[in-house]
């Protein structure tokens, strides 16, 4: 691998993970219409999603010591019963959620409902329940709609932020408890992976450090922006990226 095809590569990482258009969808439509791509091995798929990990703990670190300084016990019970959905489903399902990965047809249905999910989340306009609203109920809920995010093609972050307005919550602190549930996700990911994972030798460290800086500083940029977006209520063009990119694909897809 290349210096520049790492930086291109943990680019991608950093802001599709964070981003509502879901990392795992490009994943498969990159190696549908290049054939000649290919993911670089397990132990930089490792890399670059440590890097990822490490943006949300920086871009939230003062949510993040609160609760693990148990000052938030609340918040901490919410994290551990809305990752329960995801931890299952990989656990059970991990095998087959891995097929759909070389199936283009099903990510361009997912990344339709993906766009659904997101245009409907900027509709709700009285959004009441502030950090200390949110139910354990909630959490179950969002944490299922991750459980679904599982699938290429679904957002991850998309997916959350939406349910947890759906149910009410503010927008900002969806987005929080969003990212802050997939710290145990992208870390369970990682986990999983690592029984695969080869020991590196006689190999070239730059690359590798290389796409692990360009993932977590495109990870803080993606966190950044989306914040923003939320913020201002804007989703749905994303929504409308979504749609556009499957049908381009459902037209041009070999």
């Amino acid at each position: 691998m290349t210096n520049f095809e790492s930086v291109i590569l943990g680019t991608v990482q950093g802001l599709t993970e964070f981003l509502p258009v879901s990392s795992s969808g490009h994943l498969v439509i990159l190696q549908t219409f290049f054939k000649n791509f290919s993911q670089s091995g397990i132990t930089f798929d490792v890399f670059i999603h440590l890097a990822t990990l490490l943006s949300v703990f920086v871009y939230f670190r003062k949510q993040i010591l609160e609760i693990a300084s148990f000052k938030n016990n609340k918040w901490l019970f919410l994290i551990i019963i809305g990752t329960i959905p995801a931890g299952i489903v990989g656990l059970l399902f991990k095998n087959q959620v891995e097929a759909l990965f070389s199936n283009i047809n099903f990510v361009i249905v997912t990344l339709v409902i993906t766009g659904i999910l997101l245009f409907l989340s900027d509709l709700p306009k009285k959004l009441s329940k502030d950090k200390d609203s949110i139910t354990y109920l909630d959490a179950i809920i969002i944490g299922t709609f991750q459980a679904f995010a599982i699938l290429p093609g679904i957002s991850r972050s998309g997916s959350t932020i939406s349910a947890g307005i759906f149910r009410g919550v503010k927008r900002e602190i969806a987005t929080e408890f969003s990212f802050i549930l997939s710290i145990p996700a992208i870390l369970g990911a990682v986990i999983l992976s690592l029984k695969d994972f080869k020991y590196i030798s006689n190999v070239d460290y730059l690359p590798y450090t290389i796409g692990f800086l360009s993932a977590f500083i495109a990870g803080l940029l993606s966190l950044k922006m989306l914040t923003f977006i939320i913020k201002a209520k804007n989703l749905k063009y994303f929504s409308f990226y979504c749609w556009l990119l499957a049908l381009s694909v459902f037209i041009f897809k070999p």
